[in-house]
């Protein structure tokens, strides 16, 4: 298609042409940030990137089961797997499939680890 364009094949014209695109595409972009002066809200930004929402979500576990009377300090680091199906059944959801997403999410970045058969570690 460049060559069509430049109506001659050259070495480096699609190196060209790919670089005056990137060009027009930050200088377009450049723009629209400055005349719409909005960012996308924090909801938004979470679903997009679970990584926060993950974080989050261990803070949450925690402040559950301090509020809850389980534990005596709201930063305890072992806990059974009941009660860590409980909390996120309080703050997630009852279904089966979110609770397990959750737990797999909450393994993937080092929020919890288990310590034992039906034991985990919040690290």
């Amino acid at each position: 298609m460049v060559a069509i364009k430049y109506e001659r094949f050259e070495r480096g014209l699609l190196s060209y042409e790919v670089e005056q695109a990137l060009q027009q595409y930050v200088a377009s972009s450049n723009t629209q940030a400055q005349s719409t002066q909005t960012r996308p809200s924090q909801q938004k930004f979470e679903k997009n990137n679970p990584i926060p929402s993950v974080y989050t979500l261990k803070h949450e576990i925690r402040k559950y089961l301090f509020e809850s009377g389980k534990y005596d300090n709201e930063y305890t680091q072992f806990i059974p797997h009941k009660h860590l199906v409980e909390a996120i059944n309080a703050l997630k959801g009852v279904d089966k499939r979110t609770v397990d997403k959750w737990v797999n999410l909450l393994k993937r970045y080092d929020c919890i680890r288990q310590a034992g058969d039906f034991q985990w570690e919040i690290t």
